[in-house]
């Protein structure tokens, strides 16, 4: 069975939407549980995770690397805790899982801005003006993450396998067509869409053991065959690459590494 998750426009009714999905397909469903295990596993303070995902652009250029190192924390938390399948994941890290694991449904939940505005309302108590306020920072959260992910804004269609209105459909409805697709042919679990998220944790893993020492690269996996990509420019290539290698050699399960 596969891995949901759910990436919403704050006030669509998103919580309701994943939790029923989970009840509907006998799923766990998780959110919060990202970043306490990631703080736990990293001892790291929440607070840092969340900052790391939410904070403004001038937070990020504050702290630098501590943004790429929290990120690869939660990484390596989502990695962990989907691997398994048979979850709903409802919040901002599913966009750190790949779309090469056919087996992981990506679905969008969006609305306009008056559906949003009168759900804000009632589910904050508040007026219309700082019931604007709220989906135009939450608005501004997601494409922060997205453009910093993928360089593309937040309800880019090609992020997602669904994009559902939630405007013009119930949550009832929303939870049908989700669960419809979790139970098709085109998200069953492979041999192969299962060997790819274990490569995948096993990066993430390693992303992890490099990123602490000071190293912001990209690492993929292929049975222990490491690919160690180095995105930034460098006047010591040679010496990085060493570097690198050595760091990545020391753990266990690293057969090769380019």
């Amino acid at each position: 069975m596969p891995v949901v998750t759910i990436f919403s426009a704050s006030f669509c009714r998103g919580d309701k939407v994943a939790r029923k999905v989970a009840e509907s397909l006998g799923y766990s469903c998780i959110n919060g549980q990202v970043l306490e295990w990631a703080a736990k596993e990293y001892n790291v303070p929440v607070e840092k995770l969340v900052r790391a995902v939410h904070g403004s652009s001038s937070l990020f250029d504050k702290f630098g690397h501590d943004r790429e190192r929290h990120i690869a924390y939660i990484k390596a938390a989502i990695a962990h805790l989907v691997k398994d399948d048979d979850v709903v994941y409802h919040g901002f890290a599913g966009h750190l899982l790949p779309r090469t694991v056919r087996h992981i449904l990506k679905v969008c939940l969006v609305a306009n801005r008056d559906y949003r505005l009168s759900v804000a309302m009632q589910k904050q108590s508040t007026n219309k003006k700082n019931a604007s306020k709220l989906v135009r920072k939450d608005d501004e959260e997601r494409k922060r993450w997205t453009q910093y992910l993928f360089n593309k804004g937040p309800w880019d269609k090609s992020l997602y396998d669904i994009k559902i209105p939630m405007h013009t459909t119930s949550v009832e409805e929303a939870v049908n067509i989700i669960t419809a697709n979790a139970r098709s042919e085109a998200v069953k679990t492979t041999d192969e869409s299962r060997k790819i998220m274990n490569d995948f944790v096993f990066a993430s893993r390693l992303n992890v053991s490099l990123v602490e020492q000071g190293h912001d690269v990209d690492v993929l996996s292929d049975n222990g065959n490491i690919t160690i990509l180095i995105n930034k420019y460098t006047m010591r290539l040679e010496g990085l690459k060493k570097e690198l290698k050595e760091i990545a050699g020391d753990t266990p399960g690293v057969k090769n590494i380019d």
